[in-house]
């Protein structure tokens, strides 16, 4: 079985949530397909999803509540 990697920060820290849809425990991100191919969500601390364009995105943050953000 070929391991799952993040499509924002290349982390390797990937579980499914749902049918083809995946979340990112190192940059907090949701990401599947979807009828425009591959798309990308992150979630706020209420967890709303809010679609992000890698393209536009110069570097992957981590998430708010990461070790790595205090």
């Amino acid at each position: 079985m070929d391991t799952l990697i993040c499509p924002r920060c290349r982390g390797r820290a990937v579980g499914r949530v749902g049918m083809a849809q995946w979340y990112c425990w190192d940059c907090c991100v949701e990401f599947g397909r979807g009828p425009r191919g591959l798309e990308v969500f992150l979630l706020d601390e209420e967890g709303e999803r809010t679609s992000l364009d890698l393209a536009a995105e110069e570097g992957a943050a981590p998430c708010a509540g990461s070790a790595a953000a205090s």
